[in-house]
């Protein structure tokens, strides 16, 4: 049986591979239905936990604000927006290095706001990962600051993609009238 989180974890490990995939193979408007259609799923999936709803609209805050980093980043680069995103929220499994990143990392933060109990120390993760018992960290309920840090994020790869887009447009070649 998956436990409750854990269907926080598959949301947004679902995002994570949906939104580059969406942007490679859609265009238009047809692109930002295809998105929200990703991320409304999830969310609508997630009503049916037994989270409040000040603690599922704070989930839906900061997975939309992770999918805008996807969405922008993939512009560049689905590829390794792809491997990005994967890595992000795998980062509690495979890394020994505590820090700041804790206090800004989407799935840590929903596990503080969603009161399910630590996560990590459910019996897969717990065996997969070395924070909490070599590596200490504390659950953070700051989502504003993940939320602003997703934010901000998705901005700045929303700058690089549309200056990208403005340079390889100006190095097309004019095209020639035909006669």
């Amino acid at each position: 049986m998956i436990a409750s989180f854990d269907w926080i974890v598959l949301g947004f490990a679902a995002v994570a591979l949906g939104v580059p995939v969406v942007v490679a193979w859609t265009t238009g408007w047809r692109r930002g239905l295809a998105l929200a259609v990703v991320i409304d799923a999830v969310a609508l999936c997630w009503m049916f936990l037994p989270l409040t709803w000040s603690g599922w609209l704070i989930v839906y805050i900061l997975l939309a604000l992770f999918s805008l980093c996807a969405w922008m980043g993939a512009r560049l680069s689905p590829t390794l927006t792809l491997m990005f995103g994967i890595a992000w929220l795998s980062m509690p499994l495979w890394t020994s290095v505590g820090g700041n990143w804790i206090d800004v990392h989407p799935l840590l933060t929903a596990n503080a706001i969603s009161g399910f109990g630590p996560w990590l120390e459910q019996p897969l993760p717990y065996e997969l990962t070395a924070l909490g018992t070599e590596v200490p960290y504390a659950l953070s309920d700051r989502w504003v600051t993940t939320a602003l840090m997703h934010g901000v994020l998705g901005l700045i790869l929303g700058a690089c993609g549309f200056a990208e887009r403005r340079v390889s447009r100006s190095r097309r070649p004019e095209p020639t009238p035909h006669r």
